[in-house]
C-alpha cells in the first residue's frame, strides 16, 4: 500500500485476485497492469471467473496480456515492491512468501523502464477471443480436468526460446563487467513450452486404473507415471492425483474434484458409493461448524483453532488450507481491514450444486440460517421431502452420517440450531454495539479534525488510514462519509473530493453518540 500511495503504479503479476487488486489500485492515482490473462482466467473457478472477466473488460485500456509472464511487482514513482507472492488474498495472507521494498530512485527508474518496455511490446487481450476462451474453460471444467484440448489467447509479445550459454574458458585478463539493464532483459523474456498436462493426466488415470484396487502411495504413483511420462515432476503428479481424491484437504472443496479415490492413512484407495460419505464426514462437520459461526452480512474473525479441532477433528494447519479453498470456491467472503486480522462472512450467492450436495449436514445448517435471516423468505417451509431432495442425499446417506433416521437427524439439528440461534442473537447485539461505538469514534474524530482546520479528501487511502488509526472497519468510515444510513447522522458533505462539515448539522443530531456529542458541546461552550 505504501508503494501504491506514491502516485501512478505499474503492476505485473500472472495470478490476480480482483478484490485484492481493487484494494491496491484504489489507493493509487492511476495504474496499468501486465498479466498472463490466459493463466489468470485459467486459475479461477467457474464462479470466480465472471467477476475477473468483467473487471478486465471494463479496464481493457489499462490491462495488457503477456503470455508466460511470471514476475510479481508493483512499481511506483518513488518505490517498488518485488516478491514471490501473487496478488491474491491467498498469496498475500495464507502462504509463506518473500518480498523486498526498493526505495533507491535509480533502481525504481530502471524498473519503470522495464515495465514500460513490457507495456510497449504487449497489447490488451482480444475481447471476443477471450470470451470464447472463457466459454471453453467453463465447458472444459465440467469435463475431466485432466483432458484438455489446446486453446491459447493471442499475444503480441515476442516468444523467445532460450538455452544455457556455454561457459567460456577463463581469460588471462579479467573481462570488463557490464551492468545488466532490466529493459534489455524485458526484450528477451525466457519462457518454456507448456507442460503437456493431457499426457500427465492420461498417465495418472492409467496408474489409478492399475493400482487403485489395492491402494497406492504417492511414491508408487510417481514411479508409475515416470514410466510413460518421464518429464512429470513429483509436484505435478501430486496435484493431478488430488484431482481424483474426494477427501484430501486440498481437493475436498474444489468443485472440479472427482470422487474416484479416497485417502486413508496415506494410501489412495478406489472409492465406492458406500465409502465416499464417511470419508467426507469430518469435512461436513467442519463446514457445518463454519456455517453456524459466520453470518451472511456481518463479518467475523475465524473461530479459535483449538476449539475447531476439538469440535470437528480438523487440525490447525488443515484449517488454514480449507479456509483458503472455501474462499476460492466462493463459499466464504473476506474483508481485509488495514491493521487488523482478516474477517469473513458467508457468501449469499454460493450455490449448493454438484459435489457440494455431498455435505448434507452443512447444507442443512445453511438452509436453516438462510431461512432465519431477517431478509429471508419466511413463506418458505422445508419438510422432510424438501430437505432430502435438496441435499441430493438418500435416507440411507443420513443414516450412515448420523447413525439414526432422517427425522432424528432433523430434530437433533434443529435443537442445535435453536441453541446456536440464541448465541447468534447475543453476538449480533454485541456486533451492533461495537459498530455504534466505532461510528461514534469516527464522528468525533472527523469533527475534531475538520474544526481544527485540517483538510481531508474522500479517497480510499484516507478511509483506510482513518480505519487503522481508530481501530474500526473501513466500511463504517464509508457509511459515515456517505451519510446514507438511517442510524448515522450526516455530519459531512463531499464536494470535488474534499470533505467538509455539513452546514445543516445540528449537534442535537448526535444525541445517541456520546463522544461526538461531548466534543460538540465543548466546541460550542455548552459544558
Amino acid at each position: 500500500m505504501q508503494v501504491c500511495r506514491s502516485g501512478a503504479i505499474g503492476i505485473v503479476s500472472p495470478y490476480i485476485g480482483v478484490d485484492y487488486l481493487l484494494r491496491i489500485i484504489g489507493a493509487s492515482e492511476s495504474w496499468r497492469l501486465v498479466s498472463d490473462v490466459e493463466a489468470w482466467l485459467s486459475s479461477l473457478s467457474i464462479r470466480a471467473r465472471p467477476k475477473a472477466w468483467q473487471f478486465i473488460r471494463e479496464n481493457l485500456d489499462r490491462i495488457h496480456h503477456c503470455s508466460a509472464i511470471h514476475a510479481k511487482a508493483v512499481i511506483g514513482t518513488k518505490e517498488a515492491m518485488l516478491g514471490s507472492a501473487n496478488l491474491t488474498i491467498t498469496g498475500m495472507l495464507n502462504r509463506t512468501e518473500m518480498g523486498i521494498l526498493i526505495d533507491d530512485i535509480d533502481m525504481v527508474a530502471e524498473l519503470s523502464a522495464w515495465f514500460n518496455s513490457l507495456w510497449q511490446q504487449t497489447l490488451p487481450p482480444i475481447a471476443d477471443e477471450a470470451s470464447a476462451f472463457i466459454q471453453w474453460l467453463d465447458e472444459d471444467a465440467r469435463r475431466s480436468p485432466m483432458h484438455r484440448d489446446k486453446f491459447s489467447l493471442s499475444a503480441s509479445g515476442t516468444r523467445i526460446r532460450a538455452r544455457l550459454a556455454e561457459i567460456p574458458v577463463q581469460a588471462t585478463q579479467e573481462a570488463k563487467v557490464e551492468a545488466i539493464h532490466l529493459e534489455a532483459v524485458a526484450q528477451v523474456l525466457v519462457i518454456q513450452d507448456r507442460r503437456h498436462y493431457e499426457s500427465l493426466g492420461g498417465a495418472v488415470e492409467a496408474g489409478i486404473d492399475e493400482m487403485a484396487g489395492d491402494g497406492f502411495t504417492l511414491r508408487q504413483m510417481v514411479n508409475r507415471v515416470h514410466q510413460s511420462f518421464p518429464e512429470a515432476t513429483i509436484r505435478e503428479t501430486y496435484f493431478a492425483v488430488l484431482g481424483h481424491c474426494a477427501n484430501h484437504v486440498r481437493s475436498v472443496f474444489s468443485e472440479n474434484t472427482r470422487n474416484r479415490l479416497i485417502l486413508v492413512d496415506g494410501l489412495f484407495l478406489q472409492s465406492t458409493k458406500e465409502s465416499v460419505l464417511p470419508a467426507l464426514e469430518v469435512f461436513d462437520t467442519f463446514l457445518a461448524y463454519l456455517v453456524r459461526h459466520f453470518d451472511f452480512v456481518q463479518t467475523r474473525d475465524l473461530p479459535d483453532e483449538e476449539q475447531i479441532q476439538v469440535t470437528t477433528g480438523v487440525r490447525g494447519l488443515d484449517q488454514i488450507i480449507l479456509v483458503s479453498e472455501l474462499l476460492d470456491c466462493g463459499f466464504l467472503e473476506l474483508e481485509d481491514i488495514a491493521g487488523r486480522q482478516p474477517q469473513y462472512n458467508l457468501s449469499e450467492s454460493f450455490e449448493w450444486s454438484d459435489r457440494y450436495t455431498l455435505f448434507a449436514r452443512a447444507q442443512h445448517a445453511w438452509k436453516i440460517k438462510k431461512d432465519r435471516e431477517p431478509l429471508a423468505d419466511k413463506s418458505k417451509h422445508w419438510n422432510s421431502r424438501d430437505v432430502n431432495q435438496s441435499f441430493g442425499a438418500s435416507r440411507d446417506s443420513f443414516h450412515r452420517a448420523e447413525g439414526g433416521s432422517l427425522s432424528e437427524f432433523l430434530r437433533a439439528e434443529s435443537a442445535k440450531e435453536a441453541v446456536a440461534e440464541r448465541a447468534r442473537k447475543e453476538q449480533r447485539a454485541i456486533d451492533r454495539q461495537l459498530r455504534h461505538d466505532g461510528v461514534d469514534k469516527i464522528l468525533a474524530h472527523l469533527l475534531s479534525t475538520l474544526l481544527s482546520g485540517q483538510r481531508l479528501s474522500a479517497t480510499k487511502a484516507t478511509i483506510d488510514d482513518l480505519a487503522a488509526a481508530l481501530g474500526v472497519k473501513s466500511k463504517w468510515v464509508q457509511q459515515v462519509l456517505r451519510g446514507e444510513e438511517l442510524d448515522i447522522p450526516k455530519i459531512v458533505v463531499i464536494s470535488n473530493g474534499a470533505i467538509s462539515i455539513n452546514p445543516a448539522l445540528d449537534w442535537k443530531d448526535l444525541s445517541n453518540f456520546t463522544l461526538a456529542q461531548r466534543f460538540c458541546k465543548t466546541a460550542l461552550g455548552l459544558n
